[in-house]
């Protein structure tokens, strides 16, 4: 909602700017609506006081992003209707008072949606994680070891202990984003489905290696905060990587989940299946072999903490 308050003066209005009172001005010139009747009738011939005396000035404060984007779309849209409208009342055809574009979107506008739902099960996906630093450090995974158990056996127990909490969480994940907001799926609710599984396994894997650290519940909570974090600004969330800078966007592309929400937007909006190649890659491989190198560094390092 955009609230209108009149104010006599432009000086007034930039201190209401100034003061964060107000997120901008629109100043119409004086004779506004004569000025632009001359200039629907003269066209390219209307002479510069009839293009000054029809042309709104507009000034906002550009500090919060998002809200400007949207009030700036929002006053483009009004003046369009008010131009279409004009143009039907004095018999004008319509693409006089138009832009030369005409858009036709072929994908839908779910741009942001499939980052939410990654950055959330990436949350999620923290459970078992959390428990393996918790048994770590209350001495409990050292007597299972010490029973005989191999550390091969208790990381597949993480796994398999972890599928019934994925599925439930999964599922209401999933099922909140189809059921409350509607959004229309063109692509296998299977496969992003599996997209998820796999993302979570390279997570949990992930926490094994970090496992070997034997860092504390705090120090685990303060550094999956911060990855948490990273992933919301660097992995193609909020903002493309295509619109960084260049030395900046080769991390952006390093990071495990930045491949995944490409992928899993592919899915979702365009439709893609498994045999495209970018699903099979950055949606089944990369999570795979993401998996594999964690699992076999926290092995090694597994085995290097017992000899010292």
């Amino acid at each position: 909602m955009i609230h209108m308050v009149p104010l006599s003066t432009e000086l007034d209005a930039e201190q209401a700017i100034k003061s964060g009172d107000l997120m901008g001005y629109i100043k119409f010139p004086a004779n506004f609506t004569e000025n632009m009747k001359k200039r629907f009738v003269w066209r390219i011939y209307a002479d510069e006081e009839t293009l000054n005396g029809s042309t709104i000035s507009i000034r906002l404060d550009n500090s919060e992003y998002m809200n400007t984007y949207f009030l700036t779309k929002s006053l483009y849209e009004s003046v369009q209707q008010f131009l279409l409208l004009s143009a039907n009342d004095y018999d004008v055809d319509e693409r006089m008072v138009t832009l030369p574009l005409q858009f036709s979107p072929i994908y839908g506008s779910l741009f942001l949606v499939p980052a939410e739902l990654l950055l959330l099960w990436t949350l999620f996906s923290t459970t078992f994680g959390f428990f393996h630093v918790i048994d770590r450090c209350d001495n409990t995974f050292a007597r299972t070891m010490a029973t005989g158990v191999d550390f091969g056996q208790i990381q597949l127990s993480y796994y398999f202990s972890d599928v019934p909490l994925a599925l439930f969480q999964g599922g209401l994940i999933l099922l909140i984003f189809w059921w409350d907001r509607g959004e229309q799926v063109q692509g296998s609710w299977i496969l992003i489905g599996v997209i998820f599984y796999l993302a979570r396994m390279a997570i949990l894997s992930l926490y094994f290696v970090v496992g070997t650290f034997n860092m504390s519940v705090k120090d685990m909570t303060l550094l999956t905060i911060s990855i948490v974090m990273v992933y919301v600004y660097a992995s193609d969330t909020i903002w493309p990587i295509e619109s960084v800078v260049w030395w900046y966007r080769p991390f952006c592309h390093c990071l495990p989940f930045t491949v995944t929400i490409r992928v899993l937007r592919s899915v979702i909006t365009r439709g893609w299946g498994m045999t495209h190649p970018t699903v099979l890659y950055g949606g089944i491989c990369f999570p795979l072999i993401i998996t594999g190198i964690s699992t076999i560094v926290s092995f090694v390092m597994e085995r290097r903490s017992k000899k010292l």
